[in-house]
């Protein structure tokens, strides 16, 4: 399906490090659960997962300074399980998004996310990738950087806090973790 465009403004006070990703990630919630996302401009737009927000009752972006806004869907991709989301503040602390094309294994890798309980909201683990997949039309990133439910929607960053992916599965099962 075709979107018309969406002008969304280039930011200039972009998240350059590891430390300092945590401000550009946020924790959505809806009245089922939460999940996680992240900042990518400094008006309100925020990237998640569309199975955080397939049900937008109650939709919510809490940030890491505890405010919390009402979101509204404004794009969604169940096919690539994405969805944009648009929340009234001005002051937002984005995440860049990488341009590089290429990754490569063993890469030292960050999850920033709400892994389990909302209290544990711009939690970071640290792994590497251990592993591209391809899947249809994209490459799914696998890493074994410690990943719970919450996690969802939330971004995978490297060294620089530049974007890779967002974590969007974990595989469990008998002795099975990541």
């Amino acid at each position: 399906e075709a979107f018309s465009p969406i002008q969304i403004p280039t930011s200039t006070n972009l998240i350059s490090d590891i430390s300092k990703s945590t401000k550009g990630a946020v924790t959505v919630k809806t009245k089922n659960g939460f999940g996680s996302g992240f900042a990518i401009s400094q008006n309100g737009y925020i990237i998640t997962n569309y199975h955080v927000v397939s049900d937008t009752a109650g939709l919510l972006v809490r940030l890491n300074n505890m405010k919390e806004y009402r979101a509204k869907l404004v794009r969604a991709s169940k096919i690539h399980d994405l969805a944009l989301l648009k929340i009234e503040a001005t002051d937002l602390t984005p995440l860049r998004i990488s341009a590089e094309r290429e990754i490569d294994l063993a890469t030292e890798v960050y999850a920033v996310g709400t892994p389990t309980a909302e209290d544990l909201a711009q939690t970071i683990s640290k792994g590497i990738i251990s592993g591209l997949r391809p899947y249809g039309k994209s490459m799914l990133i696998q890493t074994d950087a410690s990943i719970n439910s919450g996690n969802s929607g939330g971004p995978l960053i490297n060294k620089k806090g530049e974007v890779l992916g967002v974590v969007v599965a974990k595989i469990r099962g008998f002795s099975v973790e990541g």
